[in-house]
């Protein structure tokens, strides 16, 4: 009977003992290099860019010809 505890509590501490050298040697490191680089997704989209000319319909600069013969539709009453 104290043998077999004896075996017991030794298979447990192996199994501990293998999990966290496993643990230890199967860590990802995250390289911080890579973190620093701008990728191409980032240099095309970038958030701070200002667009060069306007999109359609969002102008605020009045045309010298009305399509409609009314007012803009920048002009709200």
């Amino acid at each position: 009977m104290i043998v077999k505890e004896t075996e017991t509590k030794i298979f447990i501490t192996e199994a501990a003992w293998s999990l966290k050298t496993r643990a230890l040697t199967e860590m990802v490191y995250v390289d911080e290099i890579d973190v620093d680089q701008e990728g191409i997704a980032e240099m095309m989209l970038d958030d701070s860019a200002i667009a060069q000319i306007a999109r359609p319909g969002t102008s605020l600069k009045l045309s010298g010809i009305s399509q409609g013969g009314g007012p803009s539709p920048a002009v709200r009453y």
